[in-house]
């Protein structure tokens, strides 16, 4: 009974969360309208300080004129939950921080989509355009239609074990030594990576290496 009457603020809600928010803004703006958070998740605290976060459902209590007049909040603690998913968040936002350092092209696609998630900055230049939120074989391979050397079965089939192959793109005229595999997405997703190493020069000189003892031999 010691929380009746008891402002929430201070009492199981923080001023502001870890991450800033401003609570007592956030709680005002459920109170006016409840409708609007029917669902809602931010950091509380319990009696003896420590942190929690907690999944609201809020519904508004209204007279019969129709004005609320009162608030019912039913709260699940996701504390856990929610450590996961900023862990996974972090390895993803560390990993994609590692991809934009590197000169090769990398990008990830949904494997169902084909829709580019993410591309690094190499491959942005290689392409030309953004690509993130475009079709993979359009923009990467100039076709309308998926390719039909695509990989997505065979490394769907490896399970995380990369596939390494090489390949000639005749859109972008070059000639790349291919890494593909199947990685988790934050969103619970499996999708493809790709990692390409330009190796046209290489292939370029072993053509001319095999021209002139072609020559030779004959």
């Amino acid at each position: 009974m010691s929380m009746l009457r008891a402002s929430v603020i201070g009492t199981i809600v923080p001023e502001t969360e870890t991450s800033g928010r401003n609570l007592r803004v956030l709680l005002a703006a459920i109170c006016a309208d409840p409708d609007r958070f029917s669902n809602n998740t931010n950091e509380n605290m319990t009696r003896d300080g420590q942190r929690r976060w907690v999944a609201w459902t809020n519904r508004a209590v209204k007279d019969e004129t129709g004005q609320a007049v009162a608030g019912i909040c039913v709260g699940n603690d996701v504390t856990a939950q929610h450590a996961e998913a900023s862990r996974v968040q972090s390895d993803h936002e560390r990993l994609t921080s590692i991809f934009d350092a590197l000169d090769q092209p990398v990008y990830v696609a949904d494997m169902q989509t084909y829709e580019i998630l993410y591309a690094n900055r190499a491959l942005k230049l290689t392409v030309g355009s953004e690509a993130v939120g475009q079709l993979c074989y359009r923009v990467l391979q100039g076709r309308d239609t998926p390719c039909p050397f695509c990989t997505n079965d065979a490394i769907r089939r490896l399970d995380g074990t990369p596939l390494q192959w090489e390949f000639h793109n005749e859109f972008l005229d070059h000639h790349y030594a291919l890494t593909d595999r199947v990685i988790g997405w934050p969103d619970g997703r499996r999708v493809r990576f790709e990692l390409a190493i330009d190796v046209t020069d290489r292939v370029g000189t072993h053509d001319v290496l095999d021209h002139e003892i072609e020559e030779l031999a004959n």
